[in-house]
């Protein structure tokens, strides 16, 4: 690898995206960042040799697209690295314009779009064999009505499109449900409603890279211990481990999805009815939690940046379980102020003596993203909808 290698990674506000410029930089790959927020945490990474601010890809799509084609053609990108929902699907779909330009990790449009709407998803789990919880798709908010009195209670109303567990609600009974389905439909059309797993059996994300033939040339599994919001959310603290059976599906999915180049997380939560795992979403990019799988030796930015330059040759399938990680600003501080169990946590939020765990914002050899962190906390201080997306789950 020559230290003139570069690639741009874009949502640069977010820890995956620190993630990814931490563990490209210490390769000794030129990482230029990229987002519409000036205090993007990333910025403030020792690794960050540029930053650039674009217009938001959420509202201003075209203009992000004009912006990263010119940037594109003006600087020297060996692979652009898009790492959450909407940079993703605009790579997507300009694809063929960008591939022109840079290595572009994406899967073809249609499939994206297969990954991210979770109607289509279960369709496909279906046909491969996965296990999937009892589902009910209603083309209509009427059908609803005549639905209520089939679906057993209680029940999971969740959009077909969304991340972070916005938009889902548990509904206890039929009333409820008229209620709360018409409110989720207002801004996520059509939501579906599935089979209620109870809480308890314990929750896993299978995160996997593919070539473009669909072959796994990277695997690894995590458990989510907390979480926020702290009832079902993202995770705030996780450790790597194995499950074999939820690795099984999530591969057997994927391949039937014809996924791939590219990475992607699934999630699995354990009915602890009967123990089995039962897939509850796919998510087409970069996870959140990217830097548990890092700190177990599964360099998945790396691992994607060598595929895209045909340098990747053996899967990287084998990791220590058992290695930690903890989102520490905000998301574990979080669950701490709001979880009523907080001072029975096991693991405790504090490190014990001795003991090793990763963390998601700090690092000891690149500290100014805290920094980074509490500057965007005032900047974003009276950022009505900043605060919301942090709270509301709707």
């Amino acid at each position: 690898m020559t230290s003139t290698a570069s690639v741009f990674i874009t949502d640069f506000e977010n820890r995956k995206a620190l993630a990814a410029a931490r563990n490209l930089g210490r390769h000794g790959i030129i990482v230029i960042g990229g987002s519409d927020d000036p205090t993007a945490i990333g910025r403030f990474s020792r690794y960050c040799r540029r930053f650039v601010r674009y217009p938001s890809p959420r509202t201003h799509p075209d203009d992000y697209i004009a912006f990263l084609r010119g940037f594109l053609r003006d600087h020297r990108v060996d692979v652009l690295m898009p790492m959450d929902d909407e940079t993703v699907l605009l790579a997507a779909e300009h694809r063929d314009e960008l591939s022109r330009l840079t290595a572009v990790p994406v899967p073809p449009l249609e499939i994206v779009r297969r990954a991210r709407d979770k109607a289509e998803t279960i369709r496909w789990a279906r046909t491969a064999g996965v296990r999937i919880p009892e589902t009910w798709m209603p083309v209509s908010p009427e059908e609803v009505s005549a639905l209520a009195r089939e679906i057993r209670y209680p029940a999971l109303i969740k959009p077909r499109e969304s991340s972070g567990s916005r938009g889902i609600r548990v509904v206890q009974d039929a009333a409820d449900l008229a209620v709360e389905y018409r409110r989720i439909h207002a801004q996520f059309p059509l939501p579906m409603i599935q089979e209620y797993i109870p809480f308890g059996g314990g929750k896993y994300h299978v995160t996997v890279l593919m070539d473009a033939e669909s072959r796994v040339k990277a695997l690894f599994t995590q458990r989510i211990i907390r979480e926020w919001p702290v009832r079902g959310g993202v995770g705030t603290f996780w450790v790597s481990d194995h499950h074999p059976d939820a690795e099984a599906q999530t591969v057997r999915l994927l391949e039937r999805m014809r996924w791939g180049p590219g990475v992607t997380m699934t999630e699995f939560l354990i009915d602890p009815r009967n123990g089995q795992a039962v897939l509850m979403e796919v998510n087409p990019r970069f996870w959140g939690t990217l830097q548990g799988s890092i700190s177990a030796g599964v360099e998945f930015p790396h691992l994607l940046f060598q595929l895209m330059r045909g340098e990747l040759t053996a899967p990287v399938t084998d990791y220590p379980t058992g290695v930690s990680c903890q989102w520490d600003l905000p998301g574990d501080l979080l669950n701490f102020l709001f979880n009523p169990a907080r001072w029975r946590a096991d693991p405790p939020y504090l490190p014990r003596r001795g003991e090793v765990r990763a963390f998601a914002i700090w690092s000891g050899d690149d500290r100014l993203p805290v920094l980074g962190f509490f500057a965007g906390v005032a900047y974003h201080l009276f950022d009505v909808r900043k605060w919301k997306h942090v709270f509301r789950r709707l």
